[in-house]
């Protein structure tokens, strides 16, 4: 009976040491859980309150999501009218633009970066973008999953290039017509003063001419041309 005793004890333990280990992992198991779902949430809230364009779209072309900023930055107000062809977000005339070039590299190297253009769903305003294309991979074998992008309004900074490039385009304007005036300037000056010598020349030829002697008239009307002349 001792005996019998002895082994149920032993049983019993090796039965809690299991069921505690396993307890043990269970918690550890639930509290990683917890921490991967709270990750996702602060990721979420990080997706939701970027104010850039965040958008995700299968590796065929067709966005699945979008996060507010994004759809209040285009026009739409809904998840299912983001639910649309990526080409859809492109002005019809950079399209095929899109597709010969960023596309291939994308597919490629992995990743695209450069300027791009979305446009409108309401206006079909054109929106300059600063945007970065990548896969969405998986983390063990690396298989491309999804398409991703964030996006950037560059509105501001393109308005602001603008304003310096008129403001350079002035200056440059400014400029030349300042290095025209003093040329002027200095041609008037340099004209000026021979004209002065005639006129004043003219005029002592005048006064040199005799009074009392005739036939001069002609001589005198020629000077007084001379001088007008020089005086217009």
């Amino acid at each position: 009976l001792e005996e019998a005793r002895s082994e149920l004890e032993t049983k019993v333990q090796e039965r809690t040491a299991e069921l505690a280990e396993s307890i043990e992992a269970l918690l550890a198991e639930i509290a990683e859980r917890k921490r991967a779902e709270e990750e996702s949430r602060k990721l979420a809230s990080l997706v939701e309150n970027s104010t850039d364009f965040i958008g995700v779209a299968s590796l065929e072309g067709k966005a699945t999501f979008v996060n507010g900023s994004g759809q209040a930055m285009v026009g739409l107000e809904s998840d299912d009218e983001a639910q649309v062809d990526i080409l859809e977000y492109l002005p019809p005339e950079d399209r095929d633009w899109f597709q010969q070039h960023i596309l291939p590299a994308l597919q490629r190297d992995g990743t695209w970066e450069g300027e791009t253009r979305f446009r409108h769903f309401k206006t079909d305003a054109t929106i300059p973008m600063l945007q970065h294309i990548f896969f969405i991979k998986e983390p063990v074998t690396n298989r491309r999953l999804a398409l991703a992008t964030i996006s950037r309004d560059i509105s501001q900074r393109k308005r602001a290039e603008e304003a310096l490039q008129k403001a350079q385009t002035d200056l440059a304007h400014v400029t030349r017509v300042s290095t025209m005036g003093e040329m002027a300037a200095s041609i008037a000056h340099e004209v000026n003063q021979p004209l002065a010598a005639i006129v004043t020349n003219g005029n002592a030829s005048l006064h040199l001419l005799p009074k009392d002697v005739a036939g001069l008239e002609d001589v005198r009307e020629a000077i007084d041309c001379m001088i007008s002349d020089a005086m217009r």
